[in-house]
């Protein structure tokens, strides 16, 4: 047995790992690792607060159980060989091509098809797991000269702590407090058994997991736990295999009259500030919280769009009224990974294509002391000729299968 450190822990001794799922909110040990800047996933337990006509003056005269919802946002490193998972998340992802040599291409566009996602913090002792987990926005910024994602996220469901009701020879059964306490273990998990009065805890391994929501087999138990002791995740031992971040220095903006004249125009240098944000709603970030069950039953998806924004010094007038003259143009933004995608020294790469926009907004502001530049908000719009409004594209080392 083995006494559980009490201390404080910082942060960045925690992980943040991820792994596709096979079927959406069947929930799978992570396996692949990102690092974390911060995150607010949140267990929001939506109790219901009762305030009846029953004669006192207290505030409330009892609370209830509500459905719970799991959402929040986390800001992650955004570099090529991880990114894509988080597009799967929020897009459909078409078919790879390439190959060691070049390199692999990895689309994404709207669609029917978004994939869910198993992830985990460890926050001090304990591994918070979320399961069947999507996106419904990304936002890259720029810190210094490497690019961070802003992701907003929603789950289907979590496991953190639960109670034990026994645990002895080879079977654990979880306290049913919270209806299948079980959901979000998987079979090869190894799961902490902490006796409270004691202070001490020992691993096992999760070999089955019953139908009953709350009894699990494991590995042989050493101690002796009674109702009321604890149990959690062990934590996980991260690895991490990652590229450089996407950078501001090899970042390219690219206008024409359709994407494909975008794609081969030369640059055009806007300043820090110009930005896209990537978003797929969700009818409510909660989910579907339907009859029979605490949790939520589905995230159901809306409408896609991409918000554009551009900050640029005009060279002259004629410079400024390129870009106000048609209105209707493409736009291809082309951000670079000094990693090499491919053994021909490819580039890793991340490419958003807008197809089609219109100028929303044209400000040019005046504040003493500062330099003047344009500031323009553009609106993408379906192009019948590309069949879309947008798409995104990853390059990296890695064949499709990873992402599939």
């Amino acid at each position: 047995m083995t006494t559980l450190s009490v201390l404080e822990i910082q942060a960045n001794l925690g992980y943040f790992g991820l792994k596709l799922e096979s079927a959406k909110g069947t929930p799978l040990q992570p396996a692949t690792f990102v690092p974390l800047y911060s995150e607010s996933v949140a267990i929001n337990l939506n109790i219901d607060e009762d305030n009846p006509i029953v004669g006192i003056r207290a505030a409330r005269y009892n609370s209830f159980r509500g459905q719970e919802d799991y959402q929040g946002s986390i800001k992650i490193l955004a570099e090529p060989k991880t990114l894509p998972h988080f597009l799967n998340m929020l897009l459909k992802k078409g078919t790879s091509t390439g190959n060691a040599t070049t390199g692999y291409t990895h689309p994404f566009t709207l669609g029917n098809t978004v994939k869910s996602y198993t992830i985990e913090f460890l926050k001090g002792n304990i591994p918070f797991r979320f399961y069947g987990v999507e996106a419904s926005n990304i936002k890259p910024a720029f810190e210094e000269n490497k690019m961070v994602l802003d992701v907003t996220l929603s789950a289907l469901g979590q496991f953190s702590v639960a109670k034990i009701t026994s645990a002895t020879g080879t079977t654990v059964v979880l306290d049913d407090e919270r209806p299948d306490p079980t959901k979000g273990l998987t079979t090869s998990d190894s799961l902490r058994l902490y006796d409270v009065s004691e202070g001490t805890y020992e691993d096992v391994t999760i070999t089955s997991i019953d139908a009953d929501g709350k009894s699990l087999v494991v590995s042989t138990i050493a101690g002796t736990y009674i109702e009321g002791d604890l149990s959690w995740l062990k934590p996980l031992t991260p690895s991490y295999s990652i590229s450089e971040p996407f950078n501001w220095g090899r970042t390219e903006f690219c206008f024409g009259t359709a994407s494909a004249v975008a794609l081969a125009a030369t640059q055009e240098r806007v300043e820090k500030g110009s930005d896209w944000n990537l978003i797929h709603l969700l009818e409510d970030n909660a989910g579907a919280k339907r009859s029979g069950s605490f949790r939520p039953a589905s995230l159901v998806r809306t409408q896609g769009d991409v918000e554009i924004s551009i900050k640029k010094f005009f060279q002259d007038g004629q410079d400024h009224s390129r870009f106000l003259q048609s209105s209707s143009r493409a736009l291809v933004i082309r951000h670079y990974s000094p990693s090499h995608a491919g053994t021909d020294l490819t580039e890793g790469e991340l490419r958003v294509t807008i197809s089609e926009y219109d100028i929303k907004e044209n400000s040019v502001p005046l504040n003493t002391g500062e330099i003047v530049y344009g500031n323009l908000t553009l609106i993408p719009k379906y192009n019948t000729a590309d069949a879309q409004m947008f798409d995104i594209k990853v390059v990296n080392s890695l064949a499709g299968a990873t992402y599939e």
